[in-house]
């Protein structure tokens, strides 16, 4: 049985560039070359269920270090001895993103308490809970 590249090499180019392109085929896809049938001729003693799940994992390894680990040695890079490289930034984007939160919960307990015909008169973005935060 033949596997995917080679069923586009009979085919023309124009119709392989097609159907490649239907299927979403990447020729570096790590999970491309594995072929189901490849061990079905085999005995069962040799265990060809087992050699195609070699090929799997094999194919999960290589698909890792091709997309994830790059990432995970940068990330990993960036970590110093006081937090990471970016940590000027990251301490401003969470007092931005606590600011959205107080008005949030502002917003919540004034929608409780109008819901119970109340009207909300605190100001939860002055409270101690929220100025510790930031």
């Amino acid at each position: 049985m033949m596997d995917f590249n080679q069923f586009l090499t009979y085919l023309n180019p124009e119709t392989a560039s097609e159907v490649g392109s239907f299927y979403n085929y990447n020729p570096n896809n790590p999970y491309a070359s594995i072929n189901p049938s490849q061990y079905s001729h085999i005995e069962r003693k040799h265990m060809p269920a087992d050699q195609l799940y070699a090929d799997l994992i094999r194919a999960q390894t290589r698909d890792y270090n091709q997309r994830f680990a790059p990432l995970e040695n940068f990330m990993a890079g960036q970590i110093t001895a006081t937090g990471t490289q970016s940590l000027a930034g990251d301490l401003e984007r969470t007092r931005s993103n606590m600011g959205s939160a107080v008005t949030n919960v502002q917003g919540q307990q004034n929608r409780d308490m109008s819901r119970m015909g109340l009207q909300g008169t605190g100001n939860f973005a002055n409270s101690t809970i929220a100025v510790a935060t930031l």
